[in-house]
């Protein structure tokens, strides 16, 4: 994305990206379910594998590293895009400032939103179906269906926070600062007071339970347009190993988060529930106050290309200034 995408075009793109994920965790409930009743669980990894490697074959084939590479875009659209992007193909990446990147503290403010805020999402995503079994007393077909509508819901929030946030910045209603605080703050605060909610619940009030749940999970997409598009912002040239490297930090828990609320649920009972909700609650909070805080989008000092290398740095162009239609100069035309 850093050399395919126009900084003001980014989060639409990068969101549109990531919400497939989610759309395909929310088929699987009802696929899954057919496939299993069908054909046996087994073919349920047969189908899936199968489409993994499908997808392979259409990657390889379609995707191209930049737009320099790619033979599907017209001239006009590689120029478009290499004259808007910060870090061009051919310009020589330099080497990288492993000191300068873990003592950034903007860096450290990405690296928090994105672990904090997985532990809540992958906590809510691997919990959801035991918390609606043992609290809310869902049965196990209604389990089913109504376990996929959180993922719906952020399916579609990740997509509309990606274009709003560019209308946002080409329109230059706010800077890009104040839309990747404001979308990371929404998806940060917005679930803790979710979470907060769900845990005044009861089998009683399944109903409203869900509404808080779906938004809590959709909420948590609304912060992919703040802080996971914010690496290509502060350092163009490195965005892919700064994702790396918060991603790798936020998948710790994805692991972590299932052993707590299972060593804190050990009597299944809402009390216990409450305490693994207001856990994650404060951990929202945590990671939202900190990015508010220190979180920057101007490419850092470590980050900027290097003159001397011969590179030069790209600076972004408001999308509506390079839609200006220039009419080529006509010969009878001059004086």
């Amino acid at each position: 994305f850093a050399r395919w995408s126009p900084k003001s075009e980014r989060s639409r793109l990068v969101g549109v990206s990531l919400s497939g994920g989610q759309f395909g965790n929310a088929l699987i409930f009802p696929i899954g379910g057919l496939l299993c009743s069908s054909a046996g669980w087994d073919s349920v990894f047969y189908v899936m594998g199968a489409i993994g490697f499908l997808w392979c074959i259409i990657w390889y084939f379609l995707v191209f590293d930049s737009p320099a590479l790619s033979t599907r875009i017209s001239p006009l659209e590689r120029e478009y895009i290499q004259h808007h992007v910060t870090f061009r193909d051919g310009q020589k990446q330099q080497p990288k400032p492993w000191k300068a990147i873990f003592s950034s503290t903007p860096f450290w403010a990405i690296m928090l939103a994105h672990t904090c805020g997985n532990y809540g999402l992958y906590m809510l995503l691997t919990q959801i179906p035991t918390y609606m079994k043992e609290v809310l007393k869902f049965d196990l077909k209604s389990n089913g269906a109504f376990s996929m509508l959180p993922y719906l819901t952020m399916w579609f929030c990740i997509s509309i926070a990606g274009t709003v946030s560019d209308i946002l910045i080409v329109r230059k209603i706010m800077p890009y600062l104040w839309v990747r605080k404001m979308m990371s703050s929404i998806g940060m605060f917005g679930p803790a007071l979710c979470l907060v909610g769900v845990t005044f619940m009861d089998c009683t009030q399944q109903i409203a339970a869900v509404v808080l749940l779906c938004g809590c999970v959709g909420l948590s997409g609304i912060a992919f347009a703040g802080y996971l598009v914010n690496h290509g912002d502060i350092a163009p040239q490195f965005a892919g190993t700064l994702f790396g490297i918060t991603n790798t930090a936020a998948t710790v828990p994805g692991i972590l988060a299932p052993y707590i609320v299972g060593a804190i649920t050990t009597n299944k009972t809402r009390e216990e529930w409450q305490i693994a909700f207001f856990i994650a609650a404060a951990i929202y909070v945590v990671g939202g106050l900190f990015y508010l805080v220190f979180a920057q989008t101007t490419v850092q000092k470590w980050a900027q290309i290097n003159p001397e290398s011969g590179n030069k740095l790209r600076l972004d162009v408001a999308e509506s200034e390079s839609m200006i239609y220039r009419k080529p100069a006509v010969e009878e035309n001059n004086v």
